[in-house]
């Protein structure tokens, strides 16, 4: 049996995502834990996230609260709704969620059954539920479990079961979930020298890929105004702070083969001379910067600037 666990932020996504496959026949809610059941058994999306987002407090540090789980066990084994229920309450008391609330769906959309979890990982005091080495954690109580209930073991099926590829046929829908189901793979257990190559392998399967670049637009022209920090010196006789700063105006125009403005010299960002490094031998780096510069004309192209 293979877990995937996944944490976020949505917990509405997370329970839309399970009740679509209930709205369409291939899917049931197994087990709730500490959520309130409608009297009809017709769970609702919105009502069941308030409940799990009710358990947290309005406070909280944890950026992502929301856990969701699926527990899939090997094609070959046949288990009962309650078995799988009992797995669920067993994998989540001993990975230290069984005290959080959390509502478990069955799914029957693929050609093996397997479970999904939906629960928080933020306790009732606002603190996150320790999990520490989460993953290791995972695979030591999956093991237990297949031996408990008779299990094929995950480690000895996953390389084959990664190899049994299937082409993508877009009359069955959910094609993000086909394709995912072929280039996730594919990458990881092929190595490719070109983009070629990968293309070759993926029309195999049904699938076209094809590269796309982007060009970045040359700036024409533009008008800058405000405040900028002095720069970071190396030299040992510069005392500028580089908390210190000056005002600056420019504005200018250029073009690929250059032309030429007026702007303040002290001021003139892209120049490669600043004034502190124009000054006279062993002068002071802040009687240099407070000496008066007058304005000067600045030869400009798209890469830099300097002195007419």
């Amino acid at each position: 049996m293979v877990a995937k666990i996944t944490t976020g932020k949505d917990v509405y996504g997370a329970l839309a995502y399970n009740q679509q496959k209930v709205d369409r026949g291939k899917g049931k809610v197994l087990l709730t834990h500490i959520l309130r059941e409608p009297s009809d058994g017709q769970f609702d999306v919105t009502t069941t996230a308030e409940d799990l987002l009710r358990w947290m407090p309005s406070h909280y540090r944890t950026e992502k609260p929301v856990v969701h789980i699926s527990l899939n066990p090997d094609p070959e084994d046949r288990l009962t709704a309650e078995q799988l229920t009992e797995i669920a309450e067993k994998y989540m008391e001993r990975m230290g969620w069984g005290e959080q609330p959390y509502i478990v769906f069955e799914h029957t959309d693929i050609d093996r059954r397997h479970i999904h979890i939906v629960s928080v990982q933020v306790g009732q005091d606002g603190r996150k539920v320790k999990d520490g080495k989460r993953n290791e954690r995972s695979v030591a109580v999956t093991e237990e479990l297949e031996r408990e209930y008779g299990l094929h073991p995950a480690k000895e099926r996953k390389r084959t079961e990664d190899w049994r590829l299937t082409a993508v046929d877009c009359t069955k829908g959910d094609l993000k979930r086909q394709i995912g189901a072929v280039v996730k793979p594919a990458a990881a257990m092929y190595r490719f020298q070109t983009l070629g190559e990968f293309r070759a392998l993926l029309s195999f399967y049904n699938i076209g890929i094809e590269e796309v670049r982007g060009e970045r637009a040359s700036i024409r022209s533009w008008t800058k105004t405000g405040t900028r920090r002095l720069p970071r010196r190396s030299n040992p006789l510069c005392s500028g702070k580089r908390s210190d700063s000056m005002n600056w105006s420019a504005t200018w125009n250029a073009a690929a083969s250059g032309s030429s403005g007026t702007i303040l010299a002290r001021d003139c960002a892209d120049l490669s001379m600043k004034p502190c490094e124009r000054r006279q031998p062993n002068m002071p780096c802040a009687i240099a910067c407070a000496k008066s510069v007058s304005t000067s004309t600045c030869a400009a192209t798209i890469r830099g600037a300097s002195w007419a």
